[in-house]
């Protein structure tokens, strides 16, 4: 081979050296980016939400029922007819007004025995007192012994014992006759009524027993509330609050916490508490559905987190984070919830990115695709 030759094939040789030596790399860089491209495009897409802190003074939502300051279901204490009613569901009705009346013919009977044998044991009480009288008379005189006036005192006391049984027993009575009058506790309206004239009523009460009136006090309602353990503490007696019904539309009542539990029930971890809001018109009905809404302060706020980005799994409740592309799983602690929101107080920061909604794809370490960011 002459030297030309030999030079021209060491040339080829060493462009061809050199292009190789170009082209592996961006073959290689190719391949990465082909694959990366293709592990994105097989992640799952995810859409996530930032999360903020909470401010530290804001409003607390808990439902509730309305119900009256005073309600009194209306018994019969004595058995009897009814002889007529005066008063009607709906109606307003003033403290010890008549609702009804009852009679009570062997009560009656009983009362007029009674006072027959009150009249026979005074008539005994009498004969006593005068027999120890004369005996001790004739005590002075020597016509009789010390042993016979025992006795007689003896029968003087007794006779005086049984004029007070049945005084007793007559004023017990008298009192039954007069529950045939049933009368009004306190001044509120009847919300019930289980009698009719002619309607035979016993004191009896039990399961299958109904009362005679169901009577309310409703000029100021109350609305039992169960404050969460978080907020418990800012909670006191004397804080305003308003009362809100779906019913009433936009309506809002002014009220206030009339007192709290003191604590805290174990089972639910909330704290009872009464709010009383004055109902001068008696728009608010007892038994209604009702929101009370409570201003509260925070000293050390939490983070709030949507309340679809929680997981709630056997080791207790988790968040998805999403760093550098991947999902991380973290245990947070909660605090208050506040419907569409729920606090997080601790194992969050303020800032973080957070999977809302994550689905069986998503595990732990798993590359993702990210969403545009919904806001909080």
């Amino acid at each position: 081979m002459s030297a030309s030759r030999r030079v021209l094939l060491g040339g080829g040789l060493l462009f061809v050296a050199l292009l190789l030596a170009g082209a592996v790399p961006r073959i290689r860089r190719r391949q990465a980016l082909e694959s990366r491209t293709r592990e994105v495009a097989a992640a799952p897409l995810v859409t996530v939400v930032t999360v903020h802190r909470a401010p530290p003074s804001g409003e607390l939502q808990l439902p509730g029922t309305v119900q009256p300051m005073r309600e009194a279901a209306l018994y019969a204490r004595s058995s009897g007819y009814v002889r007529r009613f005066h008063a009607d569901i709906g109606q307003r009705v003033r403290a010890g007004q008549l609702l009804a009346e009852i009679e009570t013919p062997e009560l009656d009977q009983e009362l007029a025995q009674a006072r027959a044998s009150l009249g026979q044991v005074h008539a005994a009480h009498s004969l006593a007192q005068t027999s120890l009288e004369r005996w001790r008379s004739m005590v002075k005189d020597s016509a009789a012994t010390r042993q016979e006036l025992d006795e007689r005192e003896a029968a003087f006391s007794a006779a005086a014992a049984n004029v007070a049984a049945a005084e007793a027993n007559v004023r017990r009575l008298q009192e039954l006759q007069g529950f045939g009058r049933v009368t009004a506790p306190f001044a509120g309206t009847v919300t019930a009524r289980n009698v009719e004239v002619g309607q035979l009523v016993s004191p009896q009460q039990g399961s299958g027993s109904r009362p005679l009136f169901v009577l309310v006090q409703a000029d100021t309602e109350r609305v039992m509330i169960n404050v969460p353990e978080a907020a418990a503490g800012e909670v006191k007696p004397g804080a305003a609050a308003a009362v809100s019904v779906a019913t009433l539309g936009d309506a809002k009542f002014a009220a206030r916490v009339a007192r709290t539990a003191g604590a805290l029930d174990a089972a639910t971890r909330t704290m009872l508490t009464e709010v009383d809001v004055p109902n001068p018109t008696g728009v608010l009905l007892p038994g209604t559905y009702a929101q009370v809404r409570l201003a509260v302060r925070h000293a050390t706020p939490g983070v709030l987190l949507p309340a679809n980005a929680l997981l709630i799994r056997s080791s207790g409740p988790q968040v998805a984070l999403v760093r550098d592309g991947r999902v991380h799983f973290v245990k947070v602690a909660l605090g208050r919830d506040l419907g569409t929101e729920i606090e997080v107080l601790s194992g969050l920061d303020e800032g973080a990115t957070v999977v809302v909604n994550p689905s069986d794809e998503v595990n732990e370490g798993t590359a993702v695709r990210v969403a545009k960011a919904e806001k909080p």
